[in-house]
């Protein structure tokens, strides 16, 4: 890993803490599709590249930003994930974090795993966005991801998508707006 590294990019200054290895899914490197850092933790996600579903989410002690271990890693076969959002409601010992994926089988998935300390448990659950269209359609692949105080925010992308809005404490999809092409989102207050 590399520390100290410090670029100028225009008005910002951005400070690398650590360079880390990709996991590996079957011998091929997975790619990181984003990063959230939460209490001196840093929660990377990622997927597989091309025609192949998988990806994971490693959890990363960067409290000693010079030595940052790794606490946690999770893969899953058959879904991507391409964004993440953490739980600020939770207490550390059981800690919510969401995952905006694609799955081979059900399309655009909200996925939730819980963290230990860092440590990820085993139990996830699923929702799949896709089960919203009661004309059968599948929303491919859920892209962006974002918390308020009482709703999770999410996108699904390409033909079928648009945004979601999901009850925070029971993941019941509440509404939605279909639109194609929808990857980011952002919350204004």
């Amino acid at each position: 890993f590399k520390t100290g590294v410090t670029p100028n990019c225009s008005n910002y200054t951005w400070t690398l803490v650590a360079d880390v290895e990709s996991p590996l899914f079957n011998g091929e490197p997975l790619s990181a599709t984003d990063v959230r850092i939460y209490n001196n933790m840093a929660y990377v996600t990622y997927h597989r590249q091309g025609d192949i579903y998988a990806g994971g989410i490693e959890v990363i002690d960067i409290t000693d930003p010079e030595h940052p271990t790794i606490k946690s890693y999770m893969q899953f076969d058959g879904v991507d994930i391409n964004s993440l959002a953490i739980d600020n409601f939770d207490l550390e010992t059981d800690r919510r974090v969401y995952l905006a994926g694609s799955s081979f089988k059900k399309g655009a998935v909200l996925r939730q795993v819980n963290a230990n300390d860092g440590i990820l448990q085993p139990s996830l659950l699923d929702i799949s966005l896709s089960d919203y269209y009661s004309d059968g359609e599948i929303s491919a692949s859920a892209n962006g991801i974002a918390l308020s105080d009482y709703y999770i925010y999410m996108t699904s992308g390409n033909t079928v998508g648009g945004t979601f809005q999901l009850d925070r404490q029971n993941l019941d999809i509440l509404s939605h707006e279909e639109y194609s092409s929808a990857k980011g989102i952002a919350l204004n207050g």
